[in-house]
């Protein structure tokens, strides 16, 4: 079978069991018989991952049926309408999965639409008149909802459950925050071994993939690596990758942002800005003025705090002071998710929650300049929070 050899890295089973009590547990409470959810890229659908410890990803979906009572069954790419029991075997990293049904379905093939979806139908047969709490309804294809909604599902009582699973997985449990330092401490070295590579002439993609090569070597799978240069006195910024063709001269700001998981699958970030030569007065009071305004948002991360307060204390001074206000998005919890909630934004009803994770990214974007900073930072019960990542908090000066 597909699942069977040795993975990169997974959780110890005791964090799983530790998951599914919980997450049971909450479904008790809600009356909820079954959990229903899809993920196809585990850098926003790692709700799937959370309960598996599997990844799902290259567009070839995972489709998981949860229950309050009773293991778990898969569905996934495969031949056509297998069915089979799972039977424990030392060479599968399957825990907690019962049955794994296969379909040989694209979603480049139009005609292939229903094919999954005539198996989760068949797995979720048994729940035919049961209370079905849906995890992340963005993430589950029109067609297979539309299917078991007039199929196995068109008389059970369906409804969004994501806020069950938001508020259990944001709180990270100490095996998590010891994966989540270990992948810290790679972007580190990761972006390290980018700045030491830079040389006048370099594009901007063979920097970013120096960073790249060291953590694929390391197990990482899935992510984006964002980078940018231009001359030092321009809003230069970072791009996405098929943006980065652009050439590092000397005198020119370098930007690197890393938004990879590690081994287990664990999402942090890290960015830093350097540059082939000095950084000018401008750059440097800029960046001393950011980790000013950074240190408001550090000070309120603490437990209790809303999420959304926290955004409007950071507007609020960037009003004040005639800087650009924050419109997307100014932080956010990470875990198998690249951005998972709490985000610290207007929109956000969470609160902020002891050992919580969050990546928090400030930018004083100008019309001559990009000052920015990211790092990610584990909250305590008492005092403030702590960095993950290690690496200096500088604007680095390389040649």
């Amino acid at each position: 079978m597909f699942y069977e050899g040795v993975m990169n890295g997974q959780v110890s089973t005791r964090e799983l069991e530790r998951r599914w009590s919980a997450v049971r547990t909450a479904m008790k409470e809600q009356n909820i018989d079954v959990l229903f959810a899809v993920s196809n890229s585990d850098q926003l659908g790692g709700h799937v991952r959370y309960l598996l410890d599997l990844p799902s990803g290259a567009s070839y979906p995972t489709t998981m049926i949860f229950p309050r009572d009773d293991e778990i069954t898969m569905v996934v790419h495969g031949s056509y309408l297998g069915d089979k029991s799972v039977v424990a075997s030392p060479k599968s990293p399957l825990r907690g999965v019962k049955r794994i049904l296969t379909a040989p379905a694209f979603s480049s093939v139009w005609y292939t639409k229903t094919y999954e979806a005539e198996m989760a139908n068949r797995a979720l047969e048994p729940f035919a008149r049961a209370r079905i709490g849906v995890l992340y309804p963005t993430q589950i294809p029109y067609p297979m909802m539309d299917y078991i909604r007039q199929g196995a599902l068109s008389k059970a009582d369906i409804f969004d459950a994501s806020e069950l699973l938001d508020e259990i997985k944001a709180v990270k449990s100490e095996e998590e925050i010891g994966l989540m330092r270990g992948v810290a401490r790679l972007q580190d070295e990761g972006v390290r071994l980018a700045f030491e590579a830079i040389k006048p002439g370099m594009e901007e993609r063979h920097v970013s993939g120096i960073a790249n090569q060291y953590m694929r070597a390391h197990g990482s799978e899935q992510g984006i690596l964002m980078s940018g240069s231009g001359p030092v006195g321009t809003p230069s910024g970072i791009r996405v990758p098929f943006m980065q063709g652009g050439r590092i001269e000397a005198g020119y700001q370098y930007h690197l942002l890393l938004e990879v998981n590690g081994q287990e699958g664990f999402y942090v970030e890290l960015g830093r800005s350097s540059v082939l030569g000095k950084a000018s007065n401008q750059m440097q009071d800029e960046f001393q003025h950011l980790l000013r305004i950074r240190q408001i948002t550090l000070d309120m991360l603490r437990p209790g705090t809303p999420c959304k307060d926290i955004w409007h204390a950071h507007n609020r001074y960037m009003r004040d002071n005639g800087l650009a206000e924050e419109k997307r998005l100014y932080g956010h919890s990470q875990g198998y998710d690249l951005v998972e909630r709490p985000l610290i934004r207007w929109d956000e009803n969470m609160v902020v929650k002891e050992n919580m994770v969050f990546a928090v990214h400030p930018m004083l974007p100008t019309s001559t300049s990009f000052t920015w900073i990211c790092d990610d930072f584990l909250v305590r019960a008492d005092g403030p929070p702590e960095r993950l990542h290690a690496f200096p908090e500088k604007i680095f000066e390389l040649g």
